[in-house]
């Protein structure tokens, strides 16, 4: 089952693209809507799948100075 999807808004002249979670619940929402506006949405398809490839990316880290 998919954790992700992209979405697309045609508005005739333009399309976005909206990155959606599903949740626990089985709904569907943008986890980057921390605005209630236009947050998360993106103007290409290529951008909106970067953006899911860097939520399932692990992040690295490391301590590099300091005790």
């Amino acid at each position: 089952m998919a954790r992700y999807r992209i979405k697309e808004y045609d508005f005739g002249t333009h399309k976005n693209y909206v990155v959606q979670r599903k949740s626990f619940f089985g709904f569907w929402y943008n986890p980057d809507n921390i605005d209630a506006s236009t947050t998360g949405w993106y103007d290409s398809i290529e951008e909106a799948k970067e953006v899911i490839n860097r939520k399932l990316t692990p992040t690295k880290t490391k301590v590099v100075w300091g005790g």
